[in-house]
């Protein structure tokens, strides 16, 4: 005779408490911790994913939300390449955050990468301008292959969604001299997608 599966009926209080608990991190992940051999005890916390911040992920972040969509060059083959993307102010060009992804052609052709880049202040300060920028490099031989600088014209905006896409170059030996921009511990470089020549010092490893 076939067994019968059980179902589980939870009471109306424990569905509550359920529920509560689901909703009590907002999209965080609620988490027992435990807080050592000395207490024995536990405390509930909230896990939150980057994009939201406070004791139960109650707060948004202000954040870029870059989509990115990735094309080679014929020459480039099988080639692996590292991307490496920044925000930064374009007065001092500090570094606010970064993330790194590894571009394979016939994997990744057809992706299209989503990504959050985080201010490093809370609010940001609105009377700076902001950009991102991306390097390539060979993934293999980690030499240098091209830059990108994505300008955020509506800083104001509290979530900055832009969509990028970008070609990397084949291997070229022709530099570019910057006379305008001397460069101390490094070398003079221009975005290759920048039609008004804007210009970098690109540091020595």
């Amino acid at each position: 005779m076939r067994e019968r599966t059980k179902k589980t009926i939870l009471s109306p209080l424990n569905r509550s408490r359920n529920i509560q608990r689901q909703q009590r991190c907002h999209r965080g992940l609620d988490m027992r911790v435990w807080l050592g051999s000395e207490t024995n005890s536990t405390v509930m916390t909230c896990q939150c994913p980057p994009n939201y911040y406070g004791n139960m992920c109650q707060y948004q972040n202000q954040r870029v939300s870059l989509t990115l969509q990735v094309q080679p060059s014929p020459e480039s083959g099988p080639t692996p390449f590292a991307l490496v993307l920044f925000l930064i102010d374009n007065e001092e060009r500090a570094i606010h955050s970064h993330e790194q992804l590894t571009f394979i052609a016939r994997r990744d052709c057809q992706i299209k990468f989503n990504i959050y880049l985080l201010y490093s202040t809370r609010p940001k300060n609105l009377t700076k301008s902001y950009s991102v920028h991306i390097d390539a490099y060979n993934k293999r031989s980690l030499d240098y292959r091209a830059s990108w600088l994505v300008p955020l014209n509506f800083s104001f905006l509290p979530v900055h969604r832009t969509i990028v896409q970008i070609i990397i170059p084949r291997p070229t030996n022709d530099d570019e001299s910057c006379s305008n921009h001397p460069c101390i511990h490094g070398k003079c470089t221009k975005y290759i997608n920048d039609a008004i020549g804007t210009t970098f010092c690109r540091c020595n490893s």
